[in-house]
């Protein structure tokens, strides 16, 4: 029951006014259901002008009895009973010692009604000054009930112990006094009001009101209670994860984001919920999860990195293929984001460079609404590392994969000069000057991806490196051999492949093979450059004039090449 829920009762045989609560309101019979405090009596149905507002204790502030003046007294009836108060009239003052307290000096009071045979002294604690309090009516009294919400049910049991509903739903007490009782009827689940219709009507409407935005409130602190529940639990939980810490160029950073944060999103969503964060910085980003092997996918997919590697020129077609048919096949398998030539790296540089500059600009413009409109004063919002990479300093020490060791240039001099040929050697060298042409000046291909995929990338192109490598090694020991073996027989060396422009021959004579010769001949055997006796005069012939001639020896078909 509530605070507001309290009256004083008047007993209809001794006229006194006893401490009761309001319970119900019969609208027919207009009669209030009352209790008593510690149910001394029995709950009873009285008329509603018996009942009236509980007295005002201010009124005993320094308050003494005058002489005649009407008073209330406190007696009981009945031992057993709770004290009631009595109308009484004070009589006189009753002089008495000076080292009593004003509480203890006594009164003579008569009982209105009951003769002076009741006549009694009391001291002042039991006397008090007429109640004032108004009786209530039962003109337009009201009986109302409303539903509670279910998820409100304990809010406003707990309000209405307290005593404070009635406050909490209407704090205006012009409104609120005209409310003789609010209760909260568990067994049915309503919420109780009897007072003034006209107040209970208006009251509906507050009440509604009040109850959608205590849902709101309700929700909200349950929203916040589950969210610091979840706080505190993924707090304990990444005590315990497993943690890894990654560098990652700034430059890098909005392919590790990913198009609004998407990339990140997308592997929370993939290792949820055994990816427990993703915490990206400026230089680096932390990941934790509950076990290793989610940490390390997660990191595989997280970690980009961006490589520099060194093929030297001459072997860069090899790689490249025709129309570019063997790079994006490496691609393709590796799974890398871009592969780069170094000729185009520029261009993709300031790319990188100037998205990640506007990002960090706007990310200064969202917290500083008072930005200046000068673009100058817009690099204050970029950090330092970013305006002060260049092309070439991106790349540190790990980044940089020299893919040109073992290299072995295809192109042979075989050009001689007379004291080699008096000592009947030739001096075999690979070019290794500098010009513009240079066929060992370093080229390069720029990667970026996720480091496990560069790494695999790296790896097939050095495959494939090796791949033709063996090959040019493999030609040019059969283009030596024949050399030796022209060398011995006192032939002239044949031509070698010489350093050309980047991926085209130098014209030639329109004449077939050049100074090559090409020779057909039938014959039963094969020619033998080792023996003496073989016919040799028909593959020099053709090859210093550089015609076709076909051999006259032999029955069998065949096909020779003559240097």
């Amino acid at each position: 029951m509530s605070y507001q829920s309290e009256y004083e009762v008047k007993c209809p045989q001794t006229w006194a006014w006893y401490t009761g609560y309001v319970q119900n309101y019969d609208i027919e019979k207009r009669k209030m259901e009352i209790s008593y405090r510690d149910d001394w009596k029995k709950s009873e149905w009285v008329d509603v002008d018996s009942v009236r507002e509980k007295f005002d204790v201010s009124l005993r502030d320094n308050w003494r009895p005058a002489e005649e003046e009407e008073v209330e007294c406190k007696a009981r009836a009945e031992e057993g009973e709770p004290y009631g108060w009595w109308p009484c009239t004070a009589k006189k003052f009753m002089q008495s010692s000076s080292n009593k307290s004003t509480e203890e000096q006594l009164f003579s009071v008569a009982f209105n009604g009951w003769g002076d045979a009741h006549n009694e002294l009391l001291s002042l604690s039991f006397i008090r000054p007429k109640s004032q309090s108004k009786v209530l009516s039962a003109r337009n009294m009201y009986r109302e009930e409303y539903d509670v919400p279910p998820n409100l049910q304990d809010w406003v049991n707990q309000l209405c112990q307290n005593g404070t509903l009635l406050d909490t739903l209407m704090p205006q007490k012009k409104i609120s006094s005209q409310i003789v009782h609010i209760d909260y009827l568990r067994d049915k689940n309503k919420l109780l009001l009897i007072g003034n219709k006209r107040v209970l009507i208006t009251m509906k409407d507050i009440i509604y009101c009040h109850f959608k935005r205590q849902e709101t409130i309700a929700r909200l602190e349950k929203t916040t209670k589950d969210l610091e529940k979840k706080s505190r639990e993924k707090k304990e939980e990444e005590l315990k994860a497993e943690k890894y810490t990654f560098n990652i160029h700034p430059l890098l950073s909005g392919y590790l984001r990913g198009r609004k944060g998407g990339n990140i999103d997308s592997v929370h969503r993939k290792y949820h919920p055994a990816l427990l964060k993703i915490e990206p910085g400026l230089q680096s980003c932390c990941v934790l999860a509950k076990d290793k092997g989610t940490l390390k996918k997660a990191v595989d997919e997280l970690e980009i990195v961006c490589k520099k590697v060194l093929i030297p020129w001459e072997e860069m077609g090899q790689i490249i293929g025709a129309k570019g048919q063997q790079i994006q096949d490496i691609k393709q398998k590796s799974r890398v984001i871009k592969i780069i030539s170094w000729e185009k790296w520029p261009a993709e540089f300031y790319q990188l460079k100037e998205g990640q500059r506007n990002y960090y600009i706007n990310i200064g413009w969202e917290n500083d609404p008072d930005q200046s409109e000068n673009p100058e004063d817009w690099e204050k919002y970029v950090p330092p590392i970013i305006q002060n990479t260049d092309e070439s300093n991106i790349f540190g020490k790990d980044d940089i994969v020299d893919l040109s060791i073992g290299y072995e240039s295809q192109y042979v001099n075989t050009t001689t000069s007379q004291s080699t040929t008096q000592s009947n050697t030739n001096e075999l060298s690979v070019n290794n000057t500098t010009p513009q042409d240079d066929p060992n000046a370093p080229d390069a291909l720029v990667i970026i991806g996720r480091k496990t995929r560069v790494d695999l990338c790296i790896f097939m192109i050095e495959m494939t490196l090796n791949h033709f490598r063996t090959i040019t090694k493999t030609k040019k020991n059969v283009f030596l051999l024949r050399t030796k073996i022209n060398e011995i027989k006192g032939n002239p060396p044949p031509q070698a492949y010489t350093p050309r422009n980047r991926g085209r021959r130098e014209r030639r004579d329109r004449r077939p093979y050049g100074n090559q010769g090409q020779g057909q001949g039938q014959g039963q055997g094969s020619y033998d450059e080792t023996k003496e006796n073989s016919p040799k005069q028909s593959y020099d012939d053709g090859g210093n004039q550089g015609y076709r001639s076909r051999g006259k020896q032999g029955k069998g078909r065949g096909r020779g090449r003559g240097y």
